[in-house]
């Protein structure tokens, strides 16, 4: 089943802002209309090859992106896509457990929400929403990949009228979906809250190389229930990421003056409580010094933070994996209370688009989740 044609094949070279990109078309560099919110940082590396097609008469960009490729297979970001999907599952009755329901309506509004579906079974009418999940690693999948406070009122509405969400897999080879406690703790905590009320249903799917959907690949995925009570807590560990402009001196404690080069770096630290407390304390300017990282913070520029909620104690495995990839580091910064060599990483470019540390993140944050789920 095809949605576009004629798609062209292009480079993938910078994201602008959420909606806009530049690509490479035959050495030719465009923009392009990204349909797509979420933050995407395990897709969209510089020098990956996506799929475009041209907008006729419509738009102020000659282009939207429709897909990416990923381990040699096809992944669609085209979000709006996925309602079409949906829709005609649903109307060839080919997901079970809403194979008696009839689509009365698109965009339904409730509670100055916006819902994708109004369905009927039995005389009864029920909103669905359905959700783009294009953040997976191996056969895990989970979602959002971004904080969705959007997400999370969805799901406090869509309980109040008993209805259902799907959640649709860009990929064929999923098994498990789980929500992202690491990224957004409170969608996570608010959909335990009404899974009992609301229908939750996760669907994977495949993309042909023409990014024509197979529906022979069309199947449910298991969502492991108890291990989401497990993991949604807030404590772990966490990355800070940092930006310095320019090489500096800097007084850090009783470490007393220590050189800093221009570039980015990653600190690793832990909050056995409070987690998310601990890395907005980090992110603030103005505070009393404690930590090592504090007086760093006052000379440098916050990037971003990736948090990840576990029982495990990851912070010097994590140190361990940063240092082999990092372009440098600052010996026993942060690391006082054990034997690593350092808890600060430095690297020459963002880190965030460095597919060796992202691989890092998204092992440590779904790929560990793996002997759980066994």
């Amino acid at each position: 089943m095809k949605f576009f044609d004629n798609l062209k094949e292009a480079i993938f070279l910078s994201r602008k802002n959420r909606f806009l990109v530049e690509c490479l078309i035959k050495n030719k560099v465009v923009e392009a209309y990204l349909p797509n919110p979420g933050r995407l940082f395990e897709l969209l590396y510089s020098g990956v090859k996506v799929y475009l097609t041209e907008n006729i008469n419509s738009g102020k960009l000659k282009y939207t992106v429709i897909g990416v490729i990923k381990d040699e297979m096809p992944v669609m970001l085209h979000t709006h896509i996925s309602n079409k999907i949906i829709k005609i599952l649903l109307e060839d009755g080919l997901l079970k457990e809403f194979e008696d329901c009839k689509v009365v309506k698109e965009e339904y509004k409730f509670n100055n929400s916006r819902f994708d579906f109004l369905l009927e079974k039995d005389n009864k009418q029920t909103a669905l929403e359905v959700k783009t999940c294009t953040l997976f690693y191996n056969n895990i999948a989970m979602f959002p990949d971004a904080v969705t406070n959007r997400g999370v009122k969805h799901l406090k509405d869509l309980a109040k009228v008993n209805g259902s969400i799907i959640f649709l897999i860009q990929s064929k080879d999923i098994d498990y979906f789980l929500p992202e406690f690491n990224v957004d703790l409170e969608f996570s905590k608010t959909l335990l809250e009404v899974k009992d009320k609301i229908c939750v249903k996760a669907y994977a799917v495949g993309w042909n190389n023409d990014f024509s959907l197979n529906l022979n690949t069309v199947k449910e995925v298991k969502i492991p229930w108890e291990v989401v009570e497990k993991k949604v807590v807030d404590s772990g560990c966490y990355l800070l990421i940092l930006k310095i402009e320019d090489d500096k001196k800097i007084e850090v404690g009783e470490k007393g003056e220590l050189f800093f080069k221009k570039g980015y770096y990653v600190y690793v630290g832990s909050g056995k409580k409070n987690l998310t407390k601990r890395v907005v304390r980090h992110r603030r300017l103005v505070k009393k010094r404690f930590w090592h990282i504090d007086y760093l913070r006052e000379h440098s520029t916050y990037i971003s933070s990736l948090l990840f909620r576990t029982n495990k104690d990851l912070e010097c495995e994590l140190s361990k994996k940063l240092k082999i990839i990092s372009n440098w580091y600052i010996q026993d910064f942060g690391s006082s209370d054990c034997y690593c060599d350092g808890h600060l990483f430095g690297f020459h470019q963002n880190p965030i688009n460095n597919k060796s540390f992202i691989e890092i993140v998204l092992y440590y944050r779904m790929g560990i989740l793996k002997e759980e789920l066994s």
